[in-house]
């Protein structure tokens, strides 16, 4: 059985299905959440400037599309690296540890 992820998996999975821009709907179903919780999330990730939104039209009404700041690459990058190096997983391109093969 999968673990939940925790808050800084969900807020690394939005950031990446906004890398390149991603509409609401997008971003549930990329970061396999519902409306409720996105919303929560948005919220946060907007208010720490690692994500942004703009209206755009779409089919002829206006929608938001969300994409990662600079920041948010970066946190998002951070994130990844913390959780690898916290699960045992080398980093790509490190160097094997002889710690790992005693």
């Amino acid at each position: 059985m999968k673990r939940k992820r925790g808050p800084l998996e969900i807020a690394r999975d939005l950031l990446e299905v906004a890398k390149y821009g991603a509409r609401p709907t997008a971003l549930v179903y990329g970061a396999n959440l519902n409306f409720n919780v996105i919303k929560k999330y948005l919220q946060e990730l907007l208010d720490s400037d690692l994500i942004s939104v703009d209206e755009i039209p779409h089919n002829g009404n206006m929608t938001r599309l969300y994409t990662t700041t600079e920041r948010g690459l970066a946190f998002m990058d951070s994130v990844s690296r913390t959780l690898d190096l916290y699960r045992g997983t080398p980093p790509a391109g490190a160097p094997l540890s002889l710690s790992r093969i005693y």
